[in-house]
């Protein structure tokens, strides 16, 4: 065998193995997502130093080769992703448990001003929300939502 071809079985076999450690390394962040519920930051400490929007981006790319849908795809309704979305809420990139504790703070009232909600995709939420152990707040406890939108900005930003 001359060395040319060595070379290029050697390089051959390296890539493989650089495939097997990027699914890997993957999986491992999935599992860490899902699993731990780390936020993108921690995950890439713990991969090695990447950037927050990498480990984002290796989860993502994961989701998508295991088959796994994101928690927003489990709702009938789009609209129960655009009152989400309407609401402040980071969907694509949020837990979905930190979604569900985010949403308990809202009232099924203030819930029905969004655009487009009704009765139906109030209750689609209510049962998400009871699926966790969480309910919406009584219309006594609701604060304003400018109020909520910046206790959620502080606590992303911790």
């Amino acid at each position: 065998m001359n060395r040319a071809r060595v070379k290029a079985m050697i390089c051959a076999e390296l890539r493989k193995l650089k495939q097997v450690h990027a699914r890997l390394r993957g999986l491992n962040a999935l599992l860490m997502r899902h699993e731990q519920n780390l936020t993108y930051t921690e995950i890439g400490k713990r991969l090695g130093g990447v950037s927050t929007e990498r480990a984002r981006q290796i989860v993502v790319l994961t989701e998508r080769r295991v088959g796994r849908p994101h928690w927003s795809q489990r709702f009938t309704s789009a609209r129960v992703c655009n009152c989400l979305t309407a609401l402040g809420l980071d969907v694509q990139n949020m837990p979905e448990h930190e979604a569900a504790r985010w949403l308990a703070r809202y009232s099924r009232r203030r819930l029905m001003i969004e655009p487009n909600v009704g009765a139906a995709t109030v209750e689609e939420l209510r049962e998400w929300l009871a699926e966790y152990g969480w309910q919406f707040a009584s219309d006594e406890e609701f604060a304003p939502e400018d109020d909520l939108r910046e206790q959620h900005l502080q606590e992303q930003s911790q």
